[in-house]
């Protein structure tokens, strides 16, 4: 077992992090930097607790094998040129803390589960958030995802949820999508309910390949500046339920066989 005391710091250069097997690490208000990759396999979960500070730089972090990294109260966790990768049903919960990429993605497969609680952030900077293989990624109470195209290298950001994955977003939760698309294929789902905001800038949102997308009471869909809603092939349902749709200089294509419903809810539509 390692766990860390108050005001503790540490730094790792040109080196990992590794938990493995059984491990247990906890760090409660602490400063970490490691110059390299952090990864863990351990059964116990990985707890960055209260304030805690870790940097992830240049090299990915990787959970795997039923692994969790539990982020929460106020903590923060960066990812420097690096991507944060999930495999073998891993977990990261964040509980009213930040998960921040800058340069890399958020890659999660084989039925991987990603949850940002309590008004968590969770920004992709350059980079995209991908769910493969029956993943989730939940963004719950107050919560916000945001993914960002870098402007000054040219890297659009977008999220992919696909091959039977979901994404729910849910009770004042927001996604933020600048320069890049929001895709839902694969036979996935996407719900978006009570109170909450998709607000795309820049980007399409692409709905196809037997998939579902879902926007229930008092939800708010964004398509703005140039970007369309298109919908098309044979599987695809689109459910508005209490739900306001705005598209701003783009279109609606509903296309090969899909199939949307509407009620009790608002669509504007405003064409180039």
């Amino acid at each position: 077992m390692c766990s860390s005391d108050l005001e503790t710091e540490g730094t790792i250069v040109g080196g990992n992090f590794h938990i493995i097997d059984d491990a247990t690490v906890i760090f409660i208000a602490s400063d970490i930097h490691i110059v390299g990759a952090l990864n863990t396999n351990s059964s116990v979960p990985v707890q960055f607790l209260n304030g805690t500070t870790i940097v992830i730089d240049g090299a990915p972090v990787t959970i795997g094998e039923n692994a969790t990294i539990h982020v929460t109260s106020d903590t923060s966790m960066h990812v420097i040129d690096g991507s944060i990768i999930l495999t073998d049903t891993a977990r990261i919960l964040s509980e009213n803390s930040s998960v921040l990429v800058t340069g890399g993605s958020i890659l999660a497969y084989d039925e991987s589960s990603i949850i940002a609680t309590d008004a968590s952030d969770f920004t992709v900077t350059g980079g995209n958030v991908t769910t493969y293989d029956d993943s989730f990624f939940h963004v719950l109470d107050g919560s916000v995802l945001s993914i960002i195209s870098n402007s000054t290298t040219g890297t659009s950001g977008s999220l992919f949820i696909q091959d039977f994955s979901d994404f729910y977003l849910h009770n004042s939760a927001q996604l933020l999508i600048d320069g890049g698309n929001l895709e839902v294929s694969s036979h996935s789902t996407f719900i978006s309910a009570v109170d909450t905001l998709i607000q795309i800038t820049n980007g399409d949102l692409l709905i196809n390949d037997y998939s579902h997308f879902t926007s229930t009471t008092d939800s708010t869909l964004e398509i703005l500046a140039g970007g369309s809603f298109v919908a098309c092939g044979p599987g695809v349902v689109m459910d508005f339920d209490e739900a306001t749709t705005l598209i701003e200089a783009g279109d609606l294509i509903v296309c090969l066989r899909a199939l949307l419903t509407s009620k009790d809810s608002s669509f504007s539509v405003f064409g180039n």
